[in-house]
């Protein structure tokens, strides 16, 4: 039996451009990283900077780490998931949670 190990990256992308956002994912894939993990703070959505890096990305696995449960509804956090999902061939994780006291603060 072969055990193999993936290993993934989690990273906040506030601060960075789009075409930053772009060129980390790219790195992080020919660093042979199986999946990137971006985390919902403040700022951006999360599903919209996935679905870029999947454009810009083959093989590279793509994540919420986590989605918080208080900013959206439930259906539109599963919308969010399946459009990224659909438009990289099934790269998509879906990582739920209750996030942080001082991020939920602010919704």
């Amino acid at each position: 039996m072969t055990a193999s190990c993936d290993r993934g990256v989690w990273f906040a992308p506030e601060g960075l451009t789009g075409a930053q956002l772009l060129d980390f994912g790219r790195r992080v894939e020919e660093l042979g990283y199986s999946t990137l993990w971006v985390g919902e703070t403040f700022g951006r959505d999360p599903f919209a900077q996935l679905a870029a890096i999947g454009a810009a990305t083959d093989r590279l696995g793509l994540a919420t780490g986590i989605a918080n449960v208080y900013n959206r509804h439930p259906g539109v956090m599963v919308q969010g998931a399946n459009t990224v999902a659909e438009q990289t061939g099934g790269r998509m994780t879906l990582g739920l949670g209750v996030s942080s006291p001082a991020i939920v603060s602010r919704v």
